[in-house]
């Protein structure tokens, strides 16, 4: 068995989320199996393009927020 003070924050995590504690748990160790691992991130990363301090500043300072809202307004019709 846990310890009490787990059981407790767990208990009352799952009552947040309106489950059970066993549907929580479940939950829960569903997400961490979707996760990928340590190994598998550091795999992804090495397969990775290296770029540049210069290309990074530049992506950096794109203005990503604005680009999904203007296309959004684009194909609606909205552009000013």
């Amino acid at each position: 068995m846990f310890p009490m003070p787990c059981t407790g924050g767990l208990k009352a995590r799952a009552a947040m989320a309106g489950m059970s504690l066993s549907d929580y748990l479940l939950a829960e160790i569903k997400e961490i199996a979707e996760r990928p691992t340590l190994r598998e991130l550091r795999q992804r990363l090495h397969g990775r393009k290296q770029v540049s301090a210069d290309e990074a500043a530049d992506i950096s300072s794109c203005d990503w927020l604005s680009q999904p809202i203007l296309l959004i307004r684009a194909r609606h019709g909205s552009v000013r």
